[in-house]
């Protein structure tokens, strides 16, 4: 079992390295947090969910028509993608895909930022229980501008979390 661990050790990092590296482009900032969204017709990107307890659970709420596209960095069963929803009726349904955690206190909505400033769309996450992992924020999640106005998404779990699930919370392990 600890060969598995440490082989995980070595090969999460340098893959997540490898992500990361293959994008480039210009990054994009989040706005203010708001419990609102602009009207208009929204695309939905749900990410994760794909088990009870996926930290990695993160919906984008891709406003239509802005000349922006919001795409995951992630195979296509890692998320699905639902088109032309009313503002309401997405973020609604954004909200209510990332409440299914069993440890589920609440929702951070956050303002994906275009170059300019303008809102392009929103970053729905699920707000967790302080005491179950430490943080009540599991994720960062990373935007990135590339040609033709597509925003690539990286979602990662924090390195406190990630350290934590591998080594089943003991700390003393990852030392040497």
């Amino acid at each position: 079992m600890n060969r598995v661990r440490c082989r995980l050790l070595t090969v999460l990092p340098a893959l997540a390295l490898l992500l990361v590296s293959c994008i480039t482009g210009r990054p994009l900032t989040t706005g203010p947090e708001t419990n609102m969204v602009q009207t208009g017709t929204y695309r939905v990107v749900l990410y994760g969910g794909r088990y009870l307890n996926d930290l990695t659970t993160v919906a984008f709420l891709d406003l239509e028509g802005d000349g922006y596209k919001l795409e995951p960095v992630s195979p296509p069963f890692d998320y699905t993608v639902l088109k032309d929803m009313p503002a309401g009726e997405a973020f609604a349904e954004a909200k209510k895909f990332v409440s299914f955690s069993p440890n589920f206190a609440g929702t951070r909505t956050l303002e994906i930022l275009s170059p300019d400033g303008r809102v392009i769309g929103y970053e729905v996450k699920p707000v967790y229980n302080f005491f179950v992992y430490g943080v009540t924020d599991a994720t960062d999640v990373y935007y990135w501008l590339e040609k033709g106005n597509i925003v690539r998404i990286t979602v990662r779990l924090k390195a406190a979390i990630e350290r934590g699930l591998l080594f089943d919370g003991d700390s003393s392990r990852s030392r040497p």
